[in-house]
């Protein structure tokens, strides 16, 4: 019983699930209604901010690329190129660059701006808001094809 596996396997999933969770519930629910509410949403947006979910959620995100590489090397033998060629090893490939693409997307353009938009006056802060409802749906799909090819990756 290899234990680092279970861990890392444990961790990737867990991890994961919060992730796409997270980032589904905000692009489907929660920054259309925020963007509804207009100046109402700055409270709203600084309480979770308060609770740490900018914070959390990027960390999170990092620790599910990370566990994941290491999966990834577990199971191609050490980035072993010939299974990288393979179905398998392609339909993970992609799902790994849309993940880091969600990552990169979500923590250098999403994440600065809504939390520029906590800090302004909220008639300045809407259109940041429709910016970053954009984006987030943007890192939703991509997180979507992530989830998609890992699913499936096995049996191809």
């Amino acid at each position: 019983m290899d234990i680092g596996l279970i861990i890392t396997r444990f961790l990737h999933i867990v991890l994961g699930a919060y992730w796409v969770g997270a980032i589904f519930f905000t692009a489907l629910f929660l920054m259309p209604a925020l963007v509804a509410a207009g100046p109402d949403a700055a409270k709203v947006q600084q309480g979770i901010q308060q609770r740490g979910f900018m914070k959390f959620t990027p960390i999170a995100a990092i620790l599910v690329i990370l566990t994941g590489i290491d999966l990834l090397r577990r199971v191609s033998s050490n980035f072993q190129s010939a299974w990288f060629g393979s179905g398998t090893g392609m339909t993970y490939s992609i799902g790994m660059a849309a993940t880091m693409l969600a990552f990169v997307i979500g923590f250098f353009w999403m994440r600065p701006l809504l939390l520029k938009a906590a800090t302004l006056p909220p008639a300045e802060a809407q259109p940041l808001r429709m910016r970053g409802m954009r984006l987030n749906q943007v890192v939703a799909a991509l997180l979507f094809i992530a989830v998609a090819t890992m699913a499936v990756a096995r049996y191809v």
